[in-house]
């Protein structure tokens, strides 16, 4: 049986690359310490156009905010209160699509 290794979150999200699509986690389950690792790496010049992709997270979203326009593309199934400020501003976009719809929706996303 192979061990389990164990990063820190800096260490995880390295594998992220410019241009990549990171598909979150949602509610209850929403990857904080990953999301945050994420954004000093944008924040530092070490990303570029990466779409970040969640049903409904819950807590800050920075990501969202001004400072990461080109950095990173918040695509959200359901607007919740926590990016309803920054979708009607125009940093974050609503994906209108049927829960029942979205593995295909992304599985269509990786496949062009």
């Amino acid at each position: 049986m192979k061990s389990i290794k164990y990063v820190t979150a800096g260490d995880a999200v390295k594998v992220i690359k410019s241009g990549d699509r990171v598909h979150l986690s949602s509610v209850a389950v929403t990857p904080h310490k990953l999301i945050r690792a994420m954004v000093d790496r944008g924040r530092a010049g070490e990303l570029y156009d990466v779409k970040i992709q969640h049903i409904h997270i819950e807590g800050e979203v920075e990501y969202a905010n001004p400072e990461f326009e080109g950095i990173f593309a918040a695509e959200q199934f359901f607007v919740g209160a926590n990016l309803r400020k920054q979708t009607q501003a125009g940093y974050a976009d609503y994906v209108p699509v049927f829960l029942s719809e979205t593995q295909k929706l992304i599985r269509d996303a990786i496949s062009r």
